[in-house]
């Protein structure tokens, strides 16, 4: 329900923007209204609004609002792909929900790491040093000196 209103409104605004293009006005508030919507990357696919507001990104007046809100989109499209927000959650709440999610699995993928690293660090050690104990007793042994 939430997505299906977020994607109706996406499109309103999306028509506005190609509609008013020349009042820089009406573009900033359709660019700042575009922000605060609970984005997916399947609204983004389905309207086309990225494009509409990349193209948006020379513009004198809205450009710079126009390339970073196409870039944030870009990035949210990469790493949220096919997930949609929950029930009145907006897309910052997602954003921060799922970057908790993959900072907790991320720690447990470093911790595994870690472990297996110590267990191969202390198998290879141990012959190792054996061999370098042996080389200094044979080398001792002859009176070897360097």
């Amino acid at each position: 329900m939430a997505a299906q209103w977020a994607r109706q409104t996406v499109q309103k605004l999306q028509a506005r923007l190609a509609t008013h293009a020349h009042d820089p006005r009406e573009l900033r508030q359709c660019l700042e209204r575009l922000s605060v919507l609970p984005m997916t990357g399947d609204i983004l696919a389905d309207t086309g609004v990225r494009k509409t507001v990349r193209g948006l990104r020379k513009h004198q007046l809205v450009g710079s609002l126009a390339k970073e809100l196409a870039a944030r989109w870009k990035i949210l499209a990469l790493l949220f792909k096919g997930e949609t927000p929950r029930e009145r959650e907006s897309w910052r709440e997602m954003y921060l929900r799922l970057r908790e999610a993959r900072e907790q699995r991320l720690q447990a993928v470093a911790a595994r790491i870690q472990s297996n690293t110590r267990k191969a660090t202390a198998k290879k050690a141990a012959p190792l040093m054996a061999k370098t104990l042996r080389d200094y007793k044979h080398c001792k042994s002859r009176s070897y000196r360097p």
